[in-house]
């Protein structure tokens, strides 16, 4: 777990293939936003120099603050801490997790940033980069779903999602694309 900040790693290879979904998609973006997080700032280089845009950083998509559990694996935190880090959102919302970001807090910092991206342009095409927590987050928001239950969604690295808002109607219509999985390249980063 890593969240303020993630430590660089090598970009899968396997990233190439969201990267060129997007990128030949000939859909161009009106405006492109991403969290400051290193391996967040990392993953969209490749895609940003491709279309020739930038992208604005909001410091408000950056991951959540994960506490004394920043820096373990995955399979580390039970080891140390005694609690399946499957459930870290059940386990951030009933503040079980000593010196982390407070659910509501994390929450509503991600609504200032959906609220800060949608209030720049109805009908807009947006592209959002950021870590898993905050699409999740992102997501919540959109769905009008409490956070807690957005363990639902996988959300694997570098994957593709997609809400169209039409109104006040939102539908996801392509979530946790991530072709990278297809080609044998699933295998998680060393940290995170």
């Amino acid at each position: 777990f890593f969240s303020t900040p993630t430590p660089p790693y090598p970009i899968l290879s396997g990233l190439v293939g969201s990267e060129m979904c997007i990128r030949d998609s000939d859909r161009p973006f009106d405006r492109i936003y991403r969290s400051p997080m290193v391996r967040v700032r990392q993953t969209a280089e490749p895609l940003l120099d491709a279309l020739g845009q930038a992208a604005v950083v909001i410091d408000d998509l950056r991951e959540v603050d994960f506490g004394v559990w920043t820096g373990y694996k995955w399979y580390e935190i039970e080891e140390k801490f005694g609690m399946d880090a499957i459930d870290w959102l059940v386990h951030l919302q009933n503040g079980d997790v000593p010196e982390a970001e407070p659910m509501d807090v994390y929450e509503s910092r991600i609504k200032r940033s959906l609220d800060r991206i949608l209030s720049e342009g109805e009908g807009d095409d947006v592209l959002v980069f950021c870590h898993g927590g905050g699409s999740r987050m992102l997501l919540a928001r959109l769905l009008k779903a409490p956070g807690s239950t957005m363990d639902r969604f996988e959300v694997d690295y570098a994957s593709l999602s997609v809400a169209e808002i039409r109104g006040e109607r939102v539908e996801l219509t392509l979530h946790n694309f991530a072709p990278w999985q297809w080609l044998g390249l699933d295998e998680e980063p060393a940290e995170d």
